[in-house]
C-alpha cells in the first residue's frame, strides 16, 4: 500500500506544483478544490450503491474475512484514492494550458479511414440502437466508475498476494498517469463530440443529432459534456473536469479492470472482455472519443500488464515486504 500512498502524495504535491506555475494558489483555488473532494466522494458513493463492486469482490475473494483486520489500510486507500483522483482532475485540467488541442482533424481523419471511410460513432449508434438512453449513461458513468476509480481499494480488500498487488498498482498507476496525463498531453484533443466547439467544423453534426435523437444528450451524459466545455471555457474544477479524447482512460481502465478479473477468475474471462467492448462502444457512441483512442488504451495496457506477467514479477518485486507491511 505504501507505494500506492507515496505516489499519490507526489503526484498531488506536482499537481499544486503545476497550478502554482500555470495559474495560482489562491483561496478560490483551495475551495474549489475541496469541493472536488467532496463532489468525489459523493460520486464514489453513488457508483459503491449499485453494489457493482462488492459482488465482484465476492467473486474474486478467499479471504474476505480478512477485511475487519485490513481496516486501517483500507481508510488509508479510500483518503488515496480521493486525492489521487483529485489530483489527477487538476492536472488533466491543466493540459490545455501546456499543450493547446491540435490532434482532432489527424484522429477524425485517422478513424474514418480506419473504419473504412466510415466515422466509427455511426457503427457504434447501430450496435446499441436498441439501448435505452439511461442505461447507456449508467453504464457509463456510474456502474464504470467505482470499480475504475476506487480499484486499489478494491485491491486491499481482497487480494493476499503480495506481487500481484503490487503488479496491479503499477499498472493502475500506468493507466491514470501514462495514458491520463503524458499521452493525453502528447496527443490533446477534445473529441467529436466537442469538435465544433473547438474548431467551428460541423463533420459531426449527425452525432450530435444523433444523441438528442437517442435521448443520450438528455441524460447525465449530455449534462456532463455540456459542463464539460462550460468548466474549459471557465477555467473551473469540478468532478470529471478536464477534456481529453486520446487515449481513453475510461477504456484503459476498465482494460485494467478485466485483466484482473481474467488472472483471478479465468472461467469470468468473456463476461470481463465482453464489458471493455461495451464500454469502448459506448465510449465512441456517446461523442467522446474517437475509436482509435480505446484501441490505443487496451493495446496500452496489455501490453503493459504482459511486461509484468506473474513470469516476470520475481524480477521486479522483491518477496521480502508485504501488503500489509508496504
Amino acid at each position: 500500500m505504501a507505494i500506492f500512498f507515496r505516489a499519490t502524495l507526489v503526484y498531488a504535491i506536482v499537481a499544486l506544483l503545476i497550478v502554482a506555475h500555470l495559474q495560482s494558489i489562491d483561496r478560490d483555488f483551495v475551495v474549489r478544490s475541496l469541493a472536488l473532494i467532496m463532489l468525489f466522494l459523493k460520486w464514489l458513493a453513488g457508483s459503491f450503491q449499485w453494489g457493482v463492486a462488492l459482488p465482484l469482490a465476492a467473486v474474486l475473494t478467499f479471504g474476505l474475512s480478512r477485511a475487519p483486520a485490513r481496516l486501517p489500510l483500507l481508510f488509508i486507500a479510500l483518503v488515496s484514492c480521493v486525492l489521487f483522483q483529485t489530483a489527477f482532475y487538476i492536472v488533466k485540467s491543466s493540459i490545455p494550458l501546456v499543450v493547446p488541442f491540435y490532434a482532432d482533424p489527424w484522429l477524425a481523419d485517422f478513424d474514418r479511414w480506419l473504419h473504412g471511410g466510415q466515422d466509427p460513432w455511426v457503427l457504434a449508434h447501430r450496435i446499441l440502437d436498441w439501448m435505452p438512453a439511461s442505461l447507456i449513461a449508467t453504464l457509463y458513468t456510474t456502474i464504470w466508475a467505482f470499480p475504475a476509480l476506487a480499484f486499489v481499494f478494491i485491491l486491499v480488500l481482497i487480494e493476499a498476494d503480495d506481487l500481484r498487488f503490487r503488479r496491479y498498482v503499477i499498472l493502475y498507476l500506468f493507466c491514470w498517469l501514462g495514458l491520463g496525463n503524458v499521452l493525453a498531453a502528447l496527443g490533446a484533443s477534445v473529441g467529436p463530440v466537442f469538435y465544433y466547439a473547438l474548431l467551428g467544423d460541423d463533420r459531426f453534426a449527425d452525432l450530435h443529432r444523433a444523441l438528442a435523437v437517442s435521448g443520450v444528450a438528455q441524460t447525465t451524459v449530455g449534462a456532463l459534456q455540456e459542463n464539460l466545455w462550460k468548466n474549459y471555457i471557465e477555467g473551473g474544477l469540478v468532478v470529471g473536469s478536464g477534456i481529453s479524447a486520446f487515449p481513453s482512460v475510461h477504456v484503459g481502465s476498465t482494460t485494467l479492470v478485466a485483466l484482473y478479473v481474467i488472472e483471478r477468475v479465468p472461467i469470468a474471462a468473456p463476461p470481463a472482455i465482453a464489458f471493455v467492448a461495451l464500454i469502448q462502444i459506448l465510449s465512441v457512441y456517446t461523442g467522446y472519443h474517437y475509436a482509435v483512442d480505446g484501441y490505443v488504451s487496451i493495446a496500452a495496457m496489455v501490453g503493459a500488464w504482459a511486461l509484468v506477467s506473474p513470469g516476470k514479477r520475481r524480477q521486479i518485486w522483491p518477496l521480502s515486504r508485504s501488503v500489509h507491511k508496504s
